[in-house]
């Protein structure tokens, strides 16, 4: 048994540390990544992401932050916990974000967002939510319906327009 244990373990060579292995997570940092193993991805990382500009030669946007493929890709990701879309100019947000009915953290700082989808009030999960940094939301959808929202980081303005209900959230 020991011998059987031993050879397995040697496999696990840049294995430096096991503390906090009951926390390992399956983490994606690009749309591809993310669709290849849709099945287990729990954290997409697409912080400064490329893969969030347009592409298709036939669109107005090319060139610029797109949300066509997130929109698709999201669609997938059912196990998703935690997504950062921070710094990437996002205008809007797909109406899917509100299928992530597991997210627990979602990073939208540093954006350009004008609004937020009304379906962000499924994410009944959701504990911490980053909206810093978008000087264009001027306001939030009903975000009281969120039972779980825990920490709520928003531009002192923003804040200022809260429901007191939530304001109590905000840092």
């Amino acid at each position: 048994m020991l011998v059987k244990c031993c050879k397995t373990l040697t496999r696990l060579r840049s294995c430096r540390s096991l503390s906090g292995a009951a926390n390992l997570q399956n983490t994606a940092t690009s749309l591809g990544q993310a669709v290849r193993q849709a099945d287990t991805v729990d954290v997409l990382d697409l912080q400064e992401s490329a893969d969030l500009l347009c592409v298709n030669l036939m669109c107005e946007k090319v060139g610029d932050p797109c949300i066509c493929r997130l929109s698709r890709v999201l669609e997938k990701l059912h196990h998703l916990t935690r997504l950062n879309l921070a710094n990437n100019q996002l205008i809007s947000l797909p109406e899917s974000i509100g299928q992530l009915v597991q997210l627990q953290y979602l990073d939208l700082s540093n954006n350009r967002l004008q609004s937020l989808p009304d379906t962000m009030q499924q994410l009944r999960q959701l504990k911490v939510l980053h909206l810093k940094g978008n000087s264009d939301l001027a306001t939030l959808p009903d975000l009281l319906s969120l039972g779980s929202l825990e920490k709520l980081c928003v531009d002192d303005v923003l804040a200022a327009s809260l429901p007191a209900g939530l304001r109590k959230l905000t840092q």
